[in-house]
């Protein structure tokens, strides 16, 4: 069968989808109708069947006029012109905003959400919910999300959708912080999820010489476009992302954090590190200011300057992480506060990093709190900021312990 210029066919089982581009409507539709007669005459020699009622066609375009209907025909019966068409699961609607599937997407897993409700009724133990919302609600919040161009609104739609369901899976009242809720499952956001799976995508283009996205990929890749052919697409913020890749085998989907200078890499020796785990993120404030208290007291020499951190990072107006410093003696208590407009991603960088803050501003002996829910509004140096305590830093002559 040949077909015409800029007209190509794609099947899948017994699915037939005919795609054909043009800037002319009248001659886009003259291409598509020869399509269609072509198809008709060779499915008869072979004694095949198409139901046209099962048929539908949809005109996509950017521009914002109103368009005409379709107006197509085969086997002699038009086929019905709709605003969005189903294919492989994913609707297209004629504007490709993907609002629609976004739509369908919710409230098939809205309807989930029961399951889940039922499940924590009969006392089924949240590793199973974990399971179970993977399998009935992830699955289809994540399903074709590498190719859809969905807005940032439309990825919040999901994003709060997922929320919902971690609730009901960890039981959390609804005061309870998206961050929390993510952390406590190990998941992350829906927009990062569907950021690493772009990635992903194009990343087994580049692999495969064979791949029909290969060449594609690489020259988005290799050389940005100029500003003004910048198109909206998945594939072209994936390559984005790709260019802008930080270390081996991670890609950077927040700001990167500063590099430690190497007159603090040499001047503090990290020895160890002590951690109050991540069920402590769970405890009420005061419940983990005590413990944190003993763990401090039992590991802490006179003479000794500690540094506490908790891994909070706030992100308003920019990515930082809040720290409150302060000095014990027999007579006085002296605090310090601050930020590091960074975002840190590992508990040596964050430790290294609110030391670089520290250095100079205190000479005697310290103890350096990140503010969160481990430390209690009242202690001395806690500023109740988010997160819970991750851990914290002993210095004593020159050395960092953590």
């Amino acid at each position: 069968m040949t077909l015409p210029p800029s007209v190509q066919l794609f099947t899948f089982a017994d699915d037939l989808l005919l795609v054909g581009t043009g800037k002319s409507l009248d001659l886009l539709q003259i291409r598509m109708q020869e399509t269609l007669d072509s198809l008709d005459t060779i499915c008869q020699r072979a004694s095949m069947t198409v139901n046209p009622a099962k048929a539908s066609a949809c005109l996509f375009s950017l521009s914002k006029r109103a368009l005409p209907p379709c107006q197509l025909r085969y086997a002699g019966r038009p086929i019905p012109s709709e605003d969005s068409v189903t294919h492989l699961g994913i609707t297209l609607d004629k504007g490709l905003s993907f609002n629609t599937h976004v739509e369908k997407v919710v409230s098939s897993c809205t309807r989930s959400l029961g399951v889940l409700k039922m499940a924590k009724r009969k006392g089924v133990n949240q590793a199973r919910l974990l399971q179970l919302y993977g399998s009935l609600v992830q699955s289809r919040l994540l399903y074709g999300a590498e190719v859809i161009t969905a807005t940032a609104s439309a990825l919040e739609k999901l994003d709060r959708l997922q929320t919902a369901a971690l609730r009901i899976v960890t039981g959390c009242t609804r005061d309870t912080a998206r961050a929390t809720l993510r952390y406590m499952a190990n998941l992350q956001s829906v927009p990062q999820q569907v950021e690493t799976l772009r990635v992903k995508a194009v990343a087994r283009a580049l692999e495969s010489h064979e791949h029909p996205l290969h060449e594609v990929a690489r020259g988005l890749v290799t050389r940005p476009p100029l500003r003004r052919l910048r198109r909206a697409g998945w594939l072209r913020r994936a390559s984005d992302t790709l260019r802008e890749l930080r270390g081996r085998h991670q890609f950077r989907s927040r700001p990167q954090f500063e590099p430690t200078p190497d007159g603090v890499a040499e001047l503090w020796t990290i020895i160890s590190q002590h951690s109050l785990g991540r069920s402590s993120r769970e405890w009420p404030p005061g419940v983990a200011s005590v413990e944190f208290e003993s763990l401090l007291e039992e590991l802490m020499a006179e003479g000794d300057a500690l540094l506490a951190t908790d891994g909070s990072v706030i992100r308003e107006p920019l990515p930082r992480s809040g720290w409150g410093c302060f000095i014990r003696s027999a007579e006085l208590t002296q605090s310090v506060s601050g930020a590091t407009r960074l975002v840190l991603s590992s508990m040596r960088a964050e430790t290294e990093a609110v030391t670089v803050r520290v250095i100079g501003r205190c000479r005697r002996p310290q103890w350096v709190r990140c503010g969160g829910t481990g430390a209690a509004d009242d202690a001395p140096g806690g500023e109740g900021g988010r997160g819970g305590i991750k851990g914290f830093v002993r210095v004593n002559d020159g050395s960092l312990v953590c």
